[in-house]
């Protein structure tokens, strides 16, 4: 698994939905001399008006479902079993909090595990509001710095991402994640019955 295979199967995951999907990427090229630019932030100027602590930087994804947008920000690197809670960074979820005061759905798309899917690895789409629930009750209180993909034998076993999130857990169908009928996804925003984009 690449350091971006999360965004990858992500988009995977839209296109086979007919989910519309709009990535703010890292990387961009230059129109005149065509190198590579790497955007080392993805703030709004006005932003930097505000005190670190506050400001946001926007995250990997707007998505459509039907004319209903959410955000999402994907996370997962290549051959990692956890989850390091640090890798969500202080203005990614500045900004993922902002939108759920909105009223906007936001999300946190997770893909972990060490091999091929579904044996080896497993995805997640979690609601933002529903992973801070699980770090303030449970990683806060226990000093979680990371959560791992699966239950290891011992006295942590409940504190895997398996076990915390299972009600958020894709499943694998013909080579791509896809939503199981229980996921918030399919009742509450049809994305198994949406008209193809184009």
């Amino acid at each position: 698994m690449t350091v971006k295979q999360a965004e990858a199967d992500f988009k995977s995951l839209c296109t086979r939905n007919n989910i519309w999907a709009k990535k703010w990427d890292d990387v961009r090229r230059c129109p005149h001399c065509h190198r590579l630019i790497f955007m080392t932030q993805r703030v709004n100027d006005q932003d930097l008006l505000r005190q670190e602590e506050e400001q946001e930087s926007i995250v990997d994804y707007l998505i459509f479902t039907g004319n209903i947008p959410h955000w999402v920000e994907c996370k997962g690197m290549g051959g990692s079993t956890r989850l390091a809670l640090s890798n969500i960074e202080p203005k990614q979820r500045n900004f993922l909090k902002s939108w759920v005061e909105r009223g906007v759905m936001s999300w946190l798309f997770v893909t972990l595990g060490d091999g091929r899917a579904p044996r080896n690895r497993k995805a997640w789409l979690i609601p933002w509001y529903s992973f801070r629930i699980v770090e303030m009750e449970i990683c806060e209180p226990h000093n979680l710095k990371s959560l791992l993909w699966r239950s290891p034998a011992g006295p942590n076993q409940e504190h895997s991402m398996s076990e915390l999130f299972k009600d958020w857990e894709l499943v694998w169908e013909n080579g791509n994640w896809a939503f199981p009928e229980t996921h918030l996804m399919v009742p509450a925003y049809g994305v198994l019955t949406l008209p193809k984009l184009y």
